[in-house]
């Protein structure tokens, strides 16, 4: 799992701590912020590029910390490097490698959904590959809500959604269909309604769960097993695929909010990145 650096900064340490991390953060070609009272600095290593900010003057301590090493679960998590998200009220860490739940409540499955969604359809896009979510009730003082767990990754044509936590009850199964294909209809359900039939409604049908799905056109879909029933969610939320007959909305595959959160986080260390 990964290991932190900690250091508790201030003005008479400041210039030995910060030779050091950059030593250390060099071998491992990494970039790194460091915030120390109203003073930033800034170190790209590719670069060479040193940066430092202080608008005023101040001796205030910071606590800095920083993984030196790749999470394990990257390619699950897509965060090499930062912690639960860097949401420490929402989620818990207990193994150092991937954050728990509950994750962002909701009030209904649909909204769950959308969310996943707007998380994992651009990257699913992108990847060309899909991702799937079980959607399950938290009950929080004394009211229900809905969360879905971090998506498991799958091929080009499917994926078995990540399980719900135990002791709680899993309502839906959430996942994406990757980037638009000329010859695969990935803007609907798979299957033909029954469980011989297989594809995404057959396994609604076998968990007796209700299906959604995000598609390469920007839109989330639910299946209703019981009825055999498609319902259009939402189409103006979630990333899709330019390349797509079909698109609903402008929303770039790059809107993806992981992705641009971490292109963000290397703006601001080196500069060298933008979003269009």
């Amino acid at each position: 799992m990964p290991c932190p650096l900690r250091y508790e900064a201030n003005e008479k340490n400041r210039a030995d701590i910060f030779s050091f991390i950059c030593n250390s953060i060099e071998k491992k070609k990494l970039s790194l912020t460091l915030i120390m009272g109203c003073l930033k600095i800034t170190y790209q290593p590719i670069l060479q590029v040193l940066r430092t900010r202080k608008p005023v003057q101040s001796h205030e301590a910071k606590v800095v910390q920083l993984w030196l090493n790749l999470d394990p679960l990257v390619e699950q998590t897509f965060e090499p490097y930062s912690y639960v998200g860097n949401n420490p009220v929402m989620f818990t860490d207990p193994t150092g490698m991937y954050r728990e739940g509950p994750g962002d409540l909701f009030n209904t499955p649909q909204e769950a959904a959308i969310d996943f969604g707007i998380t994992y359809n651009g990257r699913s896009i992108i990847q060309y590959r899909e991702y799937g979510s079980t959607i399950y009730k938290v009950i929080k003082n004394g009211k229900t809500y809905y969360t879905y767990t971090i998506a498991n990754k799958g091929t080009n044509d499917g994926v078995s959604p990540s399980k719900n936590p135990t002791g709680t009850i899993a309502v839906a199964y959430v996942h994406s269909h990757g980037g638009y294909e000329k010859n695969y209809n990935n803007n609907n359900f798979s299957g033909d309604g029954t469980i011989e039939g297989r594809g995404d409604k057959g396994y609604a049908i076998k968990y007796k769960i209700n299906g959604f799905v995000t598609t390469p056109n920007g839109s989330v879909k639910e299946y209703d097993y019981k009825n055999n029933i498609e319902t259009i969610v939402n189409i103006d939320s979630v990333p899709s695929d330019p390349n797509d007959p079909d698109r609903k909305n402008n929303i770039h595959p790059t809107s993806d909010p992981m992705i641009k959160d971490s292109i963000k986080k290397i703006n601001e260390a080196g500069e060298v990145l933008r979003i269009n």
